[in-house]
């Protein structure tokens, strides 16, 4: 995430960084090459918050009602920001939990949206409600 913004802050633009959006702790997936033992926790993990089990996690890891609290925080947070343009940088799961919360959708929505490293999402923000704009944009990549 660093090395995405740093064009930006090298420039001077003002920046915070926030820990309720960085990415999920995956306790025993932490670290692991993607082996069969960690995909199906993995698969595991998606398939219990797609059915509303939040209080599920990958065994150490955090829960889907952690993720959901300190991303509906930084959301909350967002809204009352008085910047006309804000660029918000993070991580897999993390953003796929944002959107999911920015549009009003139910979380078992999130595994619809994809990312490509350094792929933008744009979204207009009109009071209280958020309007998708642009979705997992690669142009600046080209």
């Amino acid at each position: 995430s660093k090395e995405s913004v740093k064009k930006f802050v090298d420039l001077g633009i003002p920046y915070i960084i926030d820990e309720r959006i960085t990415e999920i702790s995956w306790g025993a997936n932490e670290g692991q090459p993607m082996g069969e033992d960690t995909k199906l926790r993995f698969k595991k993990m998606i398939s219990e918050w797609s059915k509303g089990n939040l209080d599920y996690s990958i065994p150490g890891g955090e829960t889907g009602l952690s993720l959901v609290t300190r991303i509906d925080s930084f959301i909350n947070d967002l809204k009352q920001r008085p910047e006309q343009y804000i660029l918000v940088n993070t991580h897999g799961r993390a953003l796929k939990m944002m959107i999911t919360r920015l549009l009003q959708e139910d979380i078992s929505m999130m595994e619809k949206y994809k990312h490509h490293n350094t792929g933008l999402y744009l979204f207009e923000q009109r009071d209280d409600k958020f309007t998708l704009l642009k979705e997992n944009n690669i142009e600046h990549l080209i």
